[in-house]
């Protein structure tokens, strides 16, 4: 699946980032997209194929610290990540291939009379279209649980 990286500061495009971020996060990196670092200043993100563990949540996020070169200022970059023709996320546990409803983990937590909560990270914001890099899908569905920092309880 082709993955957006947003949020990478433009001194630190290259492919050498690329790579380390896809082996880094991702079960294997198969390919980059070398022609997003020339239009990474229009597009605003790099692309990178990967292939990852449907069994394990997808990555959302992680925070990516350099020192500029030109004035040795520390920084630290909120990298997002982005997944191109998402079709089923599960914005309760976070995993590929089925949607909120059909989440065993959340029914089990049901079942048992816990309280189900939303995870405030996964959400539509994950899902991204090539052509729009801002554009999210939404639906009624998709809508419970979007602010982050929120968590939305299922009953």
């Amino acid at each position: 699946m082709w993955v957006q990286i947003h949020g990478l500061h433009q001194n630190q495009r290259n492919e050498q980032n690329m790579e380390a971020i896809g082996s880094s996060y991702f079960l294997e990196l198969l390919d980059l997209d070398r022609a997003s670092l020339y239009y990474a200043g229009y597009r605003r993100f790099l692309r990178i194929l990967v292939e990852f563990d449907l069994r394990e949540p997808v990555p959302t996020d992680f925070d990516f610290p350099f020192v500029d070169e030109t004035t040795g200022v520390e920084y630290c970059d909120e990298i997002t990540f982005k997944y191109e023709r998402l079709v089923e996320l599960c914005y309760f546990c976070g995993r590929i291939g089925h949607n909120l409803p059909n989440c065993r983990r959340m029914n089990e937590e049901k079942k048992n009379n816990e309280v189900a909560y939303l995870s405030e990270i996964y959400n539509s914001s994950l899902k991204e279209g090539i052509d729009s890099p801002h554009r999210h899908h939404s639906t009624s569905l998709q809508n419970i649980g979007e602010s982050r920092g929120a968590q939305s309880k299922i009953v």
